[in-house]
């Protein structure tokens, strides 16, 4: 899938998406289209990303 391979190909992942607020302030999403988003968190020291959920926009 390219959108995770964009994701893992980036040096900061956290720039590629869109900082969460209010109880998900500490994660990111990333637009898969207009339709889908994968909501991610990033370990930087580790540079691991985790992905939470992949799903339709109006989920989280």
């Amino acid at each position: 899938m390219k959108t995770i391979h964009d994701l893992v190909a980036s040096q900061d992942p956290r720039k590629l998406g869109a900082h969460k607020t209010g109880p998900l302030s500490c994660l990111h999403t990333y637009e898969i289209g207009r339709q889908y988003r994968i909501l991610y968190d990033v370990v930087n020291e580790e540079h691991v990303i985790i992905l939470l959920r992949v799903g339709l926009h109006n989920i989280y």
